[in-house]
């Protein structure tokens, strides 16, 4: 299971280094909605400004 981190402004995550060109591993929940994921951090798009991080805990599996 996935545990929320936060709610980050794209320009934060720019700001800090992040390509959305590159991830490790891409997750759909059952609403339809993408995950991308850089090793357990993931993140899924609110709308066009933010995005919401998840950390997926090792071990876990991916089914959200």
């Amino acid at each position: 299971m996935e545990k929320q981190v936060g709610k980050v402004k794209r320009e934060q995550l720019l700001a800090m280094g992040l390509s959305f060109k590159y991830f490790t591993n891409a997750i759909e929940d059952a609403k339809g909605q993408i995950y991308w994921f850089v090793y357990e951090y993931g993140y899924v798009a609110l709308d066009e400004d933010f995005f919401l991080l998840v950390k997926q805990n090792i071990g876990d599996d991916a089914d959200m």
